[in-house]
């Protein structure tokens, strides 16, 4: 189950930009919500927006990442051309910088936070933590990192 996505340097969007599945404290819909370990996660959420306003593109972000991730072992990691990132296109300065992409999600009673930048359809760092899904543990254990 997906608890957050963020993505940046993407197609349209610049800054990072972070879709949250996590309820806050509200109490609206209380037996709407999915409760993992204490962890309010809301089950769905709607974008909405102007014409032109970027509502594609996030759709679009996490296919590519799911796509991506879910397609990898075809590909050599050595040459790692196989990443469907465009930048952000309309800012020289982010045109050079690397696309980063990160999702956090739950998978048994743990949560996982595997994200990646890519740059030139090649990955130049990827990582992936895990820690016990829970309102009070905050210790991340890495499993990898890769520079």
């Amino acid at each position: 189950m997906l608890l957050q996505f963020r993505v940046k340097n993407y197609r349209s969007i610049g800054d990072e930009l972070t879709i949250d599945l996590t309820a806050g404290k509200g109490r609206e819909h209380p037996g709407f919500l999915i409760i993992e370990n204490g962890v309010k996660i809301l089950p769905v959420i709607s974008l909405y927006g102007s014409n032109a306003s970027g509502k594609t593109n996030i759709i679009q972000a996490i296919r590519d990442f799911f796509y991506d991730v879910l397609t990898s072992y075809k590909h050599s990691v050595e040459h790692g051309d196989f990443m469907n990132v465009i930048p952000f296109l309309y800012d020289e300065s982010l045109r050079a910088e690397p696309t980063e992409i990160e999702a956090f999600f739950v998978l048994g009673k743990y949560q996982y936070q595997y994200g990646y930048k890519t740059k030139q359809k090649k990955i130049q760092e990827e990582w992936l933590y895990r820690r016990t899904l829970s309102t009070r543990d905050t210790v991340v254990r890495p499993i990898f990192e890769r520079v």
